[in-house]
């Protein structure tokens, strides 16, 4: 079954083995948890860190919401996350879970 993502006015689908590959078959992530993500809003290389917080946001590329120990994949694009590198990041710039 597709699973369909926005951000900004672009639509993206993907299909469940190109989640499976981000996700590695895990079905969330949560605190203390090793990711790749690119830097830059997503435009830089890969880097791997851990999380140290996250925070569900109402909607997308918002910056502050309610601090949650764990989310489901599916919501990952409704986060911020702040990383053990001194730097956050939107959801969305997290392209691997470990």
């Amino acid at each position: 079954m597709p699973v369909v993502g926005r951000w900004k006015s672009v639509t993206f689908v993907y299909n469940q083995t190109e989640m499976d590959m981000k996700t590695n078959g895990k079905m969330s992530v949560k605190v203390g948890q090793k990711v790749k993500y690119r830097g830059n809003f997503g435009s830089g290389p890969i880097e791997v860190v851990t999380l140290e917080s996250i925070e569900l946001c109402e909607g997308e590329h918002e910056k502050y919401g309610t601090p949650v120990d764990e989310v489901d994949v599916w919501e990952l694009n409704r986060c911020c996350v702040c990383l053990d590198n001194g730097h956050w990041a939107y959801g969305y710039q997290i392209v691997e879970i470990l």
